[in-house]
């Protein structure tokens, strides 16, 4: 006998599921531009994708500077929202003008 006769059977009634279309929470990490209204213009394009966040941390100590310009590290933390409206947040927020380096999202399971 073979490897696939020894696979279990599949499940004919299970789902396949659009990514995109999955329900997660997690959290969003940003590199923030220390400038007034910066977290403000964040918070909107995040809310534009139709994704509300829970809360924002951020903490001084890990604060940096970048010619010159000061960066403030930003934790948010998300209501469960459908995976590709978060990827397409992600993808307005890199490079959006307030936002330093590559925004990380990391889902929280149940």
């Amino acid at each position: 006998t073979g490897i696939v006769d020894e696979l279990p059977a599949l499940d004919a009634s299970l789902e396949i599921v659009d990514m995109d279309d999955v329900m997660t929470r997690g959290y969003i990490r940003l590199n923030l531009k220390d400038i007034p209204g910066t977290l403000g213009k964040v918070a909107t394009v995040i809310g534009d994708h139709g994704i509300s966040v829970r809360n924002s941390l951020q903490r001084e100590g890990f604060g940096f500077q970048v010619d010159g310009e000061q960066i403030m590290p930003d934790i948010m933390t998300i209501y469960p929202a459908r995976e590709g409206m978060i990827q397409s947040a992600l993808k307005e927020l890199y490079g959006h003008e307030r936002v330093y380096g590559e925004p990380y999202y990391l889902r929280i399971e149940e």
